[in-house]
């Protein structure tokens, strides 16, 4: 996410085993090899996700652009946000996945969508993931991302949800990246 006053800005980068993706395909009749052709999705080798590969893709981000914080759900991605923390100097924020870590910055990213200060580049993968998301909502008025619509992915929403939170903590610092 690149901030710009009001406006956000989402470059999303996803990631998905070779194999994993060429079996979705098959399988689920989902257009993954199109995507992984037409750069929409990266891949990683074999038919587990790469954590090497896809930190030394952070690190070449990095390079590029003035990369500050990531922001990480512990869930899949403790020892590779441990690894670019200490190894490679980039500062890690863990992000839970419950109300108290989710439900401003969803707010926040519904707000934004229906005021148009949301930009994104009309990525298909996460035009696909927006079309399985919906929200949960606890008593007190509370959201969070919510699969209840579709089994299918909604990862890409989560992270444009968390990386929302994290530029509206860190004001004067971009871009936020996310990893899931």
């Amino acid at each position: 996410v690149f901030q710009d006053g009001e406006h956000f800005k989402l470059w999303p980068i996803f990631w998905v085993p070779e194999e994993a993706a060429n079996k979705r395909e098959r399988q689920n009749r989902m257009k993954f090899n199109e995507w992984i052709r037409r750069e929409h999705m990266l891949t990683t080798p074999g038919n587990a996700i790469d954590h090497a590969f896809i930190r030394k893709t952070i690190n070449d981000l990095s390079r590029v652009v003035n990369l500050k914080k990531i922001n990480y759900d512990p869930w899949n991605a403790e020892q590779l946000a441990t690894e670019l923390r200490h190894q490679d100097g980039i500062e890690t924020v863990e992000c839970r996945q419950g109300y108290r870590s989710m439900s401003e910055p969803t707010k926040m990213l519904l707000a934004r969508l229906a005021d148009g200060k949301i930009e994104h580049p009309n990525n298909p993968c996460l035009n696909w993931m927006a079309s399985n998301f919906s929200t949960d909502e606890d008593p007190a008025g509370n959201l969070k991302p919510s699969k209840k619509k579709s089994s299918e992915k909604i990862d890409g929403i989560v992270a444009a949800i968390m990386a929302l939170g994290l530029a509206a903590l860190n004001r004067n610092e971009e871009p936020q990246l996310i990893l899931l």
